[in-house]
């Protein structure tokens, strides 16, 4: 497993992430502890959630968090595990109403620390933003968590990077704390404009929001980060099987022509396009990504772990991303 520092931190972290937003839900408590267990077990150290997961589905509230902090507990491994969970995030069937007070930044992580059987998080996001408020009322909010000791790093989740920004010069101008990374949607592919839905963003390699964090030393949380099977599907020509999702973000020219691209090069290396597309991300000299998989399947987290064993020449990397 490859491992880096995540950026103004001590948390030695594997490049792959596991994302858990069916933990508990559509995918049993059993099934669950198996998709964990073989990530730890491969040298994956680092577990994303969200108290809202997976909320949505009408039925029991944080499962997800529940799940893990179960399987915590069962493992004894809290030590050993790096948590990312998220808060703040607008009820599911209002969307339209922020959730970034501080009763309810405190409310959430109440909870999250209950659910997930532990006294502090190691990385807390919020999942969503409300520009009507201050970044100052927000950070002032955060920074008493992570004095307590509740908290050791805050991202942000679904932010604009100017907000971001801003943040961050107030936290640095008032020894408060500062968020030290972003999570977006992000994988290689080009995202059509305006496709994303419920306030979401998300990034495609080389536009302008990625030479904003290129000239930053923000880590990125990549989520859909093999872009939801898009390539592979192509590849294989199996493209009635791509969900209406993965159509109305990546399908455009540019795609097309790199899945092609993707399916000669992991045939040269003798890989699947998932952990191609996982190696092209988290060795990008620019950014330092931290790639989430989320699955329902062992065979496909398999498939993933083989991002490590892929060597890419300058010219392997620059022929795919340019």
């Amino acid at each position: 497993m490859k491992y880096a520092k995540i950026n103004n931190t001590d948390i030695l972290a594997s490049k792959l992430v596991l994302g858990t937003d069916a933990f508990g839900s559509s995918l049993s408590c059993d099934d669950s502890f198996v998709l964990m267990d073989a990530f730890f077990d491969a040298g994956g150290n680092i577990l994303d959630t969200a108290s809202v997961y997976a909320d949505w589905l009408g039925g029991e509230k944080s499962a997800s968090e529940k799940t893990i902090g179960k399987w915590l507990l069962k493992k004894g491994c809290r030590d050993k595990v790096i948590i990312s969970t998220k808060g703040g995030h607008p009820d599911c069937n209002n969307m339209r109403i922020p959730r970034l007070s501080k009763e309810d930044i405190d409310h959430d992580l109440h909870n999250s620390l209950v659910n997930l059987k532990t006294d502090y998080i190691d990385i807390y996001w919020l999942h969503r933003d409300d520009e009507s408020r201050s970044v100052e009322e927000i950070i002032d909010t955060l920074d008493v968590h992570v004095k307590s000791g509740k908290i050791r790093h805050i991202g942000a989740s679904n932010w604009r990077y100017e907000r971001i920004l801003e943040a961050n010069e107030y936290a640095k101008k008032s020894g408060k704390t500062p968020f030290i990374a972003s999570q977006i949607q992000y994988s290689i592919a080009k995202l059509n404009e305006g496709s994303l839905i419920n306030d979401m963003l998300g990034m495609s390699y080389g536009d302008a929001e990625y030479n904003k964090y290129s000239k930053d030393d923000l880590s990125m949380f990549s989520y859909s980060s093999v872009a939801k099977g898009f390539f592979n599907l192509v590849a294989t020509g199996k493209m009635d099987r791509i969900s209406d999702s993965a159509k109305n973000e990546y399908l455009n020219e540019h795609n097309l022509a790199l899945a092609e691209k993707l399916n000669q090069l992991s045939q040269e290396k003798k890989t699947n396009i998932s952990a191609l597309m996982l190696a092209l991300l988290t060795e990008d000299k620019k950014l330092n990504v931290f790639a989430q998989v989320g699955t329902r399947k062992i065979s496909h987290l398999t498939e993933a772990f083989e991002f490590d064993k892929i060597c890419l020449s300058e010219q392997e990397f620059d022929y795919i991303m340019n």
